[in-house]
């Protein structure tokens, strides 16, 4: 998550060049997790028998978010 955390961080950089990352004061607005693909696989066992084995895995998204100063003249 932290590594994930970090490159959502650099492509806010990358799409704001001129903006200072101290002045837009990002937060993290929202994490998803969904699952993913499910890789199956098989474990032979004694006697000609076998057991499946289930490879899990996940896609993470995580959207930032900056809070807006409210400057009222």
């Amino acid at each position: 998550m932290y590594k994930l955390l970090l490159s959502a961080i650099a492509n806010w950089q990358v799409k704001n060049e001129g903006a200072r990352m101290e002045e837009a004061n990002l937060f993290v607005q929202r994490v998803q997790v969904d699952s993913a693909r499910i890789l199956k696989r098989i474990q032979p066992r004694a006697q000609g028998r076998a057991n499946r084995i289930r490879k899990r895995s996940n896609h993470v998204t995580i959207e930032l978010g900056s809070k807006e100063k409210n400057v009222n003249n």
